[in-house]
């Protein structure tokens, strides 16, 4: 994942993410939305990460906790659609 981040063209802008550091992204995100549902917010944040970058990559995502795999299927689900 590095060497692909590094050679990518400068042209473009492109966001790299840890595992940790997505989710945490997600759940300010959240917050900061103020959905009376936290599943509002999603297509939202979906849309403004998509926005952010030609190319999101994800680098060292590992679930352990059941409300991450919620909250990272719904964003997946958003943003592959």
């Amino acid at each position: 994942m590095i060497r692909f981040y590094n050679s990518r063209p400068l042209a473009f802008n492109f966001n790299r993410h840890s595992g940790v550091e997505l989710k945490n992204t997600v759940y300010k995100r959240v917050q900061r939305q103020g959905c009376t549902r936290a599943t509002d917010s999603f297509p939202m944040i979906a849309r403004a990460l998509a926005s952010e970058a030609a190319l999101l990559c994800f680098d060292e995502l590992q679930i352990t906790d059941i409300a991450d795999t919620l909250v990272l299927t719904l964003l997946f689900k958003e943003l592959f659609v």
